[in-house]
């Protein structure tokens, strides 16, 4: 669950240069890796910049999490996907792989709990934009930022997600990583046990314990898809 930034950061950092002669040798402007390591996006004649100048840089390492770091000069950008027809990877172009999207992002990072209608999930008002993968469906599809260390080491603070509502004749079923909002709160957690009609919220992070919650007082539930931002350490 590593996303695009991160891992462009994790090949530059590798290059044992400060930030600033990256820039230099890229072309970059001042302070533009500063800015990736905040998480903002960035451009793709950027990008296009740093594989120029990189050419071992293996796009579908950056773009997709596929294969290794670096690559032969010659290898192509492939995206596996799976093709019933003779499992053949396809050929991704660099123009689809810098395509973005915006998405609506769930701004609950400075908050405690949220309306137990789920007003704030349902009709956010702000915008995040991601790097399109053209194996995931995006439709009806949020970000959310995961706030405090119950989950560390699998997600860990300011990380933002992609949600998508589970339908309530489904809770009943549901197990993994979700959002969960009941009466006055609103936790990320993993789903452990269903059963009876209760709901158990583990934490990955040992510290972070567990605790059971009522079907009947479940606000809404969504299902964590994957990451698409982790801020670096």
């Amino acid at each position: 669950m590593i996303d695009f930034n991160t891992r462009l950061i994790q090949f530059l950092d590798s290059q044992g240069l400060s930030k600033r002669s990256l820039e230099v040798k890229i072309g970059l402007s001042n302070g533009t890796i500063s800015k990736i390591k905040k998480g903002n996006s960035i451009g793709s004649d950027k990008i296009l910049l740093i594989l120029d100048t990189f050419p071992n840089l293996n796009p579908q390492w950056l773009f997709h999490g596929v294969g290794n770091m670096l690559q032969d000069e010659n290898d192509t950008l492939d995206v596996l996907q799976n093709n019933k027809s003779d499992d053949k990877p396809q050929t991704y172009s660099f123009k689809e792989a810098l395509d973005t999207i915006e998405l609506p992002y769930v701004s609950l990072a400075a908050r405690a709990s949220f309306a137990s209608s789920c007003d704030d999930v349902y009709e956010p008002q702000e915008t995040y934009s991601v790097y399109r993968n053209s194996q995931f469906d995006y439709n009806n599809v949020k970000v959310l930022e995961v706030n405090g260390d119950s989950m560390e080491s699998t997600l860990v603070s300011g990380e933002k997600v992609l949600i998508r509502e589970v339908t309530n004749s489904k809770w009943e079923y549901f197990t993994g990583l979700a959002a969960v909002a009941f009466k006055d709160m609103f936790v990320v957690k993993r789903i452990t046990r269903n059963t009876g009609g209760l709901l158990t919220l583990n934490s990955d992070n040992p510290l972070g314990g567990s605790f059971d919650v009522k079907i009947d007082d479940v606000n809404c539930i969504y299902k964590i898809e994957h990451s698409v931002y982790r801020p670096l350490k």
